[in-house]
């Protein structure tokens, strides 16, 4: 039987956590992301949903797309990958936050609470690192991969991830989120073939190595 104030408990440290986390100062060079009455409505619009809780669970990401798209990019890999990986992270805190509210499932509440503490160390380590950034010289190549991330992830937003959402909460949750998992992936690994600063790039190896992990637990989890 679960404790079910237990449960409470974890629920509420969780959520108070990611919004500490989610709530600390933007990365040098970030556009001025508060919100605006008329973008907040065409986001959602622009998404699909079968139902409220999907909607939900999807504006998180909206949000980040709109946000990647308004952020002053100059091209540079270590400049713009620190942004938009940022962006990325705030994105999913709000995402884990709302999978805490819906999950009744003991076990994806606590690879929740796992990808919560690991996101935290991921954000401290970050923040040691950008300070000391300087946008250089442009990149094409990797400006070019960029957009075409962020098209690709518009589409897939506005095709309600392409039909592979359900009337289910938490199956709607696991796939976002490991949809999300996979474009941060994808990001990296475009980062890591133009990265100059060692210390970023160092960061974006573990973290590398860590989403993967976590990817491979979402997706065993889906298939349960």
């Amino acid at each position: 039987m679960i404790n079910r104030k237990a449960g409470f408990r974890a629920t509420g440290l969780v959520t108070v956590s990611l919004l500490v986390w989610a709530g600390v100062g933007p990365v040098y060079g970030q556009a001025d992301n508060r919100r605006q009455p008329d973008a907040g409505r065409e986001n959602r619009s622009e998404v699909p949903a079968k139902n409220r809780s999907t909607s939900v669970l999807m504006q998180p990401l909206s949000s980040m797309l709109a946000k990647s798209k308004a952020v002053n990019r100059t091209g540079d890999p270590d400049h713009d990958y620190a942004i938009l990986i940022r962006i990325r992270d705030q994105a999913e805190a709000e995402l884990l936050q709302q999978g805490m509210k819906t999950s009744k499932n003991p076990a994806l509440v606590n690879t929740i609470q796992q990808l919560v503490a690991q996101k935290q160390q991921d954000g401290n380590d970050l923040r040691k690192i950008t300070p000391r950034l300087r946008s250089s010289t442009p990149n094409p190549a990797f400006a070019q991969q960029i957009d075409q991330k962020l098209l690709a992830m518009e589409l897939d937003l506005k095709n309600g991830m392409n039909g592979r959402l359900t009337d289910d909460p938490e199956k709607d949750f696991l796939t976002i989120l490991t949809q999300h998992q996979q474009d941060s992936i994808d990001l990296t690994e475009s980062y890591l073939s133009f990265a100059k600063d060692q210390a970023l790039k160092a960061y974006a190896g573990q973290l590398l190595a860590n989403r993967r992990k976590a990817l491979e637990t979402m997706k065993a989890m889906m298939k349960s």
